[in-house]
């Protein structure tokens, strides 16, 4: 089968897919674009033979406005912490919770206080009671753009990356430094008050005011084309289940 999907996927052109997506511009989550795409894409599914319909979600979007939030509570408890250490803790903790569990999907705490959008999944199953399932995932939106993606820093990160022997995310030095201005925090807490601690503290401090900036950025910038992130994704997808829906002995085919 290998062999089979190699040859497959060499005589068809993704092309017309990526372009027919991209041609829904400024396809940001919750905006009429996204939702005249996500239509196609359900048509495009039907027009194969395939069930498909859409699925109302609610989300909130704006992750820049919500780092926003995380960056100036932390920079103000950072501040608070040369005085105030415990009340400052107490700030710095629900700051790095908060962004933790944004960063990861787990829980939203600060997101909530940004604006809820009405959007839509695309889902298209098959019931052949089959033993098992296939799920092709792909996303139909597309990004804001921003320096904070831009090629000189992403290829800072890839060296900082590979002296460090792991990847690093775009808002991993974010998190990091609000962990160490609640470390900062603690050791103040703990009658710790050292030039060591003090200097550690700018440094991380340092790193969120040049995040302020950038995740406003990211804000006011447009929104990509997405013909990478993920219009070829979707189309790779939509190949797959035309080709394979239906056909695999062991496994239904579903496309999310």
């Amino acid at each position: 089968m290998r062999g089979e999907l190699r040859a497959y996927c060499a005589a068809v052109d993704p092309l017309p897919e990526i372009e027919a997506l991209v041609e829904h511009r400024a396809r940001w989550t919750g905006t009429d674009a996204e939702r005249r795409a996500a239509k196609e894409l359900e048509a495009r599914l039907r027009g194969v033979g395939r069930e498909a319909r859409t699925e109302p979600i609610r989300v909130w979007p704006s992750y820049a406005l919500t780092h926003l939030i995380h960056a100036t509570a932390a920079i103000a408890g950072g501040v608070l912490a040369v005085s105030h250490p415990l009340p400052a803790a107490i700030v710095l903790l629900v700051a790095a919770l908060s962004t933790f569990g944004d960063l990861t999907g787990t829980f939203y705490l600060a997101r909530r206080l940004t604006p809820r959008r009405a959007s839509q999944n695309v889902v298209s199953v098959e019931d052949g009671d089959r033993p098992g399932t296939l799920v092709l995932v792909a996303h139909y939106d597309a990004a804001r753009t921003g320096a904070a993606f831009g090629s000189r820093l992403t290829e800072r990160r890839a060296v900082l990356g590979k002296l460090l022997r792991r990847p690093i995310g775009p808002f991993e030095p974010f998190f990091w430094s609000i962990v160490v201005l609640l470390a900062c925090a603690g050791l103040r807490l703990a009658g710790i008050d050292s030039t060591a601690v003090t200097a550690v503290q700018f440094a991380a401090t340092v790193v969120l005011i040049v995040s302020v900036p950038l995740l406003v950025d990211v804000l006011l910038s447009g929104v990509s084309p997405g013909a990478n992130d993920n219009a070829s994704g979707v189309a790779t997808v939509l190949r797959l289940a035309e080709r394979y829906g239906g056909d695999l002995d062991h496994f239904d085919v579903w496309v999310l």
